[in-house]
């Protein structure tokens, strides 16, 4: 994927994942031990976690735009 400078990626959080964590599960690739081959899908599903609670929160807390 290529990336303009200064730019974050626009991706989107997989909705098997999203709703795992809705409904507070965890999800499965993170009851795994980490290794060479969880490591991509482990710590994936770590930052779509964040993501997801970090949307949450924006909507929850308001901000003083002026």
């Amino acid at each position: 994927m290529r990336v303009q400078k200064g730019m974050s990626p626009i991706y989107a959080i997989p909705k098997d994942i999203e709703d795992l964590i809705k409904r507070d599960k965890v999800p499965g690739v993170l009851n795994e031990p980490l290794s060479l081959s969880t490591y991509k899908d482990y710590f994936a599903a770590l930052l779509y976690a964040e993501d997801f609670y970090i949307e949450v929160l924006i909507k929850c807390v308001p901000f003083d735009v002026h």
